[in-house]
């Protein structure tokens, strides 16, 4: 089982690397707000990283929160689990959202605030492509 995750997370971020030979750096959204990592303490595994993406598994216990956060460039995540999450906005707006195991979903940058309404706990994982261009063409 634990193979299939790492597959899914390498295919995430081989994604992140197609999409993101555009992107540059600069592309910031939500001054002040924090990286996920600050946010997330031990709820958040870095699972792999190189200079081009970060992979982050993470697990929100029912009812926890994510505080304010910023992926400062598109970003994948797959859900390993089915649950409930609440994204809030900066601006105070925010949506539920009905998770089903193993639906991945891409974003632009964003911040935004995460709860678990859910009854269960909740795992996802994170491929956030870097704000830099991709070092080389065929990078791997």
């Amino acid at each position: 089982m634990r193979s299939a995750g790492l597959f899914a997370m390498c295919v995430a971020a081989t994604i992140l690397m197609i999409l993101g030979a555009p992107i540059v750096g600069g592309q910031e959204k939500g001054e002040g707000a924090q990286d996920l990592l600050q946010v997330c303490g031990k709820n958040c595994t870095v699972q792999f990283e190189n200079i081009d993406v970060r992979v982050i598994e993470v697990v929100m216990k029912k009812g926890s929160k994510l505080g304010m956060h910023t992926h400062r460039c598109p970003f994948v995540w797959l859900a390993r689990g089915p649950g409930e999450v609440k994204v809030t906005l900066p601006d105070g707006t925010s949506e539920t959202l009905t998770v089903k195991a193993n639906q991945a979903q891409f974003s632009n940058a964003v911040t935004h605030a995460m709860e678990n309404v859910g009854s269960t706990d909740w795992r996802s994982v994170v491929a956030e492509q870097k704000c830099t261009p991709l070092a080389t063409p065929d990078r791997r």
